[in-house]
């Protein structure tokens, strides 16, 4: 299995990368400056499925969280309770890195391993692509960091990692560049 604690450059450990555009011919507003909420339906639904091709039920996962607090005093870490049903449930490892931004600062790296079934999946997806809009809901709070966490997801039975960055799109990452194809089809 590969050291996703050793490196801060993730994409580096597979052969692989391949970024989608979920919907690019929608826009996250309609005309009347309301949400469009087909495209974030569309979205949810995209990556829910895309997620359920990747594992089955009792497939173990590994969840890597980059985290960008403001300052190393918060040490209670609400973000696990918000996507993960049992905490009981998890093997828990974490990693500092150096992150250059004006200054350099760093950042943490939670690495969750556990089982398919243990993640709130709604929950996580919805946050994942709420991120960019402050009203709406569920959101992983951002008061104590400089940016909202980066969420890989790894399926370590089929070595394959994806990152969704926001609502519109994700990065499927792998050594296999035919699972790529099978999994965005």
């Amino acid at each position: 299995m590969k050291d996703f604690l050793q490196t801060d450059r993730l994409e580096i450990l597979f052969s692989y990368q391949e970024a989608v555009d979920l919907h690019p011919n929608m826009y996250q507003f309609l005309e009347d400056s309301s949400y469009n909420e087909e495209m974030f339906f569309l979205t949810y639904t995209t990556l829910k499925s895309i997620l359920t091709d990747l594992f089955f039920k009792d497939d173990k996962v590994i969840l890597l969280i980059n985290k960008y607090p403001l300052c190393n005093k918060n040490k209670t870490d609400k973000i696990l309770h918000k996507i993960v049903k049992n905490i009981r449930e998890i093997t828990l490892s974490e990693q500092t890195f150096d992150y250059l931004n004006d200054d350099i600062d760093t950042y943490l790296r939670l690495q969750i391993e556990t089982t398919y079934s243990n993640i709130k999946w709604k929950q996580l997806i919805l946050s994942l692509i709420n991120q960019d809009f402050p009203d709406r809901q569920p959101q992983f709070k951002t008061k104590n960091s400089f940016k909202t966490p980066d969420i890989y997801i790894i399926s370590p039975t089929i070595d394959t990692m994806i990152h969704i960055y926001d609502d519109r799109g994700y990065i499927i990452y792998s050594d296999d560049k035919m699972k790529i194809k099978q999994l965005i089809k």
